[in-house]
C-alpha cells in the first residue's frame, strides 16, 4: 500500500469477529493510506454512495440480480441499501443477505492515515457458493476501482 494506492491486505481476525458470520467461506481485504480523516461510515458512504452514476447503477443491478434485500435508499440506518449493523468513528459494519444464497458483511476501518476494507461472505446454500465463485473475480476488480475513486475524491475532481 505505498503512495496511497489501493492494495490487497489480509483480513484481520477482528474484522471476521465484527462481521459475525460463521462460518466465513470467502474473504477479501483491501486498504490504502490517506491524509484524510473521516469516520468509517463517512468512508463507506464515499465509497458506495459517492461512486459514479454508472458504478451505482451497476451495483444496484447486480444486487437485484442476486436478490439482495436492500433497505430503502432514503431510510436511516443504511448505506446504499446495506443495513448498518455497527457504526462508530473507527469501524462500520454493513450487512445484506442475497436470495441467491449468501450473507455478506462489509467491515470498514478508518484509522489515522489508513483505511481498510474487508468483505466476508457466508454461503447459505450450494447455489450461493456457485454464484459467488463466478462473481468474485469481477467483484474484486470493480471494488478496487470504487476504493480508488473514493481515495482520490478528496484530492482531485473525478469524472462521472
Amino acid at each position: 500500500m505505498d503512495d496511497g494506492a489501493v492494495g490487497e491486505v489480509e483480513v484481520s481476525a477482528e474484522a471476521v469477529a465484527l462481521a459475525g458470520l460463521e462460518p466465513v467461506h470467502y474473504r477479501e481485504g483491501f486498504g490504502f493510506t490517506t491524509r484524510e480523516r473521516l469516520s468509517a461510515e463517512a468512508w463507506a458512504r464515499r465509497i458506495l454512495e459517492g461512486s459514479s452514476w454508472s458504478q451505482r447503477a451497476k451495483m444496484l443491478a447486480a444486487w437485484r440480480l442476486l436478490g439482495v434485500g436492500l433497505a430503502p435508499l432514503k431510510a436511516p440506518g443504511q448505506v446504499l441499501g446495506w443495513r448498518i449493523q455497527r457504526s462508530d468513528p473507527e469501524v462500520v459494519v454493513l450487512a445484506v443477505r442475497a436470495a441467491a444464497g449468501c450473507s455478506v458483511r462489509l467491515v470498514l476501518r478508518a484509522e489515522p492515515g489508513r483505511v481498510t476494507h474487508a468483505m466476508l461472505v457466508r454461503y447459505d446454500t450450494v447455489l450461493g457458493r456457485l454464484v459467488w465463485t463466478r462473481f468474485a473475480p469481477a467483484h474484486r476488480r470493480f471494488y478496487v476501482d470504487l476504493l480508488d475513486r473514493a481515495r482520490r475524491a478528496g484530492h482531485e475532481p473525478l469524472p462521472s
